[in-house]
């Protein structure tokens, strides 16, 4: 992914990494969320769901990352 990036670049998207850990259950992103944040996931599973309608009580499994 950032094999493109110039070396000054990429030293600067190096520099800004920080290490985050979550526990299981967490909630990492949710939609409408400002996206504030580029994760990548080193080890783990991801579980993305979402309320398919306003009415909605509970929220529709779509994938596991």
């Amino acid at each position: 992914m950032f094999n493109t990036l110039n070396p000054k670049d990429k030293k600067a998207i190096i520099s800004a990494v920080l290490l985050v850990e979550r526990n299981a259950g967490d909630v990492i992103i949710k939609e409408g969320d400002d996206g504030d944040n580029f994760y990548l996931v080193e080890d783990g599973v991801l579980k993305c769901s979402k309320f398919m309608k306003p009415t909605d009580d509970k929220e529709t499994f779509l994938k596991e990352y």
